[in-house]
């Protein structure tokens, strides 16, 4: 893995005669794009998949047999019918891709979280339905987004899949282990259960990192710069508008659950005899404040970019200056009266007036329509949230 990471990236073009170094470099960030995909997707898709039985059994308590059944063959027949029914009649590889990734964290952090049977089983299961699209979809959206990838690519593609496969599984086995000789999962008297709930809770970051590579693969792959410099300012602000709402999409639930999970998350991975009670809610307050600027800070790693494809990098550093003096007046402000949770609270404030000062540099020009973007995410973000 480590030989992989660090080789260098060989040359896909198709052909020796045409490709500008723009196109080239952005060929070679498509397919590292969908490596990314890829990799993160056979995580998602193999780590459940190899453990599902010794889960259900261990942290669910339920039976080898009924879980074989139920279990690992709901998995494997929900996973067969998506496939099915997307080579019969799917199409927007993106967007499938983009729900797969979203679907599975969620179903490994309620299986990982949930103190109940039912909810963590049809988890478990769903899984099968979310991944299964993510290692063939993410070839069909290389061969639409990258013409004549080459048999290289695929190869690599391959590479990537395969990884994925050995890596995460290992890494949930290793999770479990240290758990489960903890002193916390020890004093617990059930330690192979905390054990196995922490390493599925773990391997949810695989997931959740795809939902930011499929993100950026689907949204980003056209790139913008290319539209600025075409003077196509329709498109470029269609795509603008298109990203911030994958943004929303992917952030405003992440903020909701852990507002609402914050507390059994912490307790899952901290709580032990020198992590008191009181740390615990220490914790969570400066968890809770921080997680509530995930959506403006997330939305400013997308703005930022639409200035630089204008070649304006003065914009985005004045604002990341404003936001940076607005974190230190508020951290100074807050920090005595709400201890750890003012330095959080801060941090999200100034991300918001980053937020706004990114806009308000942006209105200033004449190719973007602000409004029309902001308002476009704004109702985007409430129809979401009601």
């Amino acid at each position: 893995a480590v030989l992989f990471m660090i080789s260098p990236m060989p040359d896909f073009s198709g052909s020796e005669n045409t490709a500008s170094v723009s196109k080239s470099k952005q060929r070679t960030t498509g397919l590292l794009l969908c490596l990314a995909c890829i990799f993160l997707g056979s995580c998602a898709e193999n780590t459940m998949s190899n453990w599902l039985s010794g889960f259900m059994e261990t942290s669910l308590g339920i039976s080898k047999e009924i879980g074989d059944i139920l279990g690992v063959a709901g998995f494997a027949v929900l996973l067969g019918i998506m496939r099915i029914g997307y080579a019969r009649f799917g199409k927007n590889i993106g967007r499938v891709l983009l729900i797969g990734m979203i679907g599975a964290a969620a179903c490994y952090l309620v299986a990982g979280l949930s103190r109940h049977t039912a909810p963590a089983f049809i988890a478990c299961i769903l899984t099968g339905l979310f991944t299964s699209m993510l290692w063939p979809g993410t070839l069909i959206l290389m061969e639409e987004n990258i013409p004549n990838a080459g048999v290289a690519a695929f190869a690599l593609m391959a590479a990537g899949g395969d990884l994925g496969a050995s890596l995460a599984p290992q890494l949930l086995g290793a999770v479990t282990d240290a758990v489960v000789a903890s002193n916390f999962a020890i004093a617990s008297g059930n330690p192979e259960q905390i054990g196995m709930k922490a390493g599925m809770l773990a391997t949810s970051i695989f997931p959740i990192l795809g939902i930011f590579a499929v993100s950026i693969g689907t949204v980003i792959l056209p790139d913008l710069s290319g539209l600025a410099q075409n003077k196509k300012w329709d498109e470029f602000n269609k795509m603008l508008s298109q990203a911030m709402k994958i943004i929303a999409l992917i952030t405003i639930p992440i903020t909701f659950y852990s507002l609402i999970y914050g507390e059994n998350l912490i307790i899952l991975v901290y709580k032990n005899n020198q992590f008191t009670d009181e740390s615990v809610r220490l914790t969570l307050q400066a968890f809770q404040f921080h997680i509530a600027g995930l959506f403006f800070i997330a939305l400013n790693r997308i703005i930022s970019p639409a200035f630089y494809a204008q070649s304006d990098a003065k914009s985005p550093t004045i604002a990341g200056i404003i936001g940076f003096a607005f974190n230190i007046v508020f951290a100074f402000v807050l920090v005595i009266p709400m201890k750890g949770a003012g330095i959080a609270l801060a941090l999200s404030l100034a991300s918001f007036i980053n937020t706004i000062a990114l806009l308000v540099f942006m209105k200033k020009g004449k190719n973007i329509d602000v409004s029309s973007v902001v308002k476009s995410t704004l109702l985007y973000s409430i129809k979401m949230i009601i």
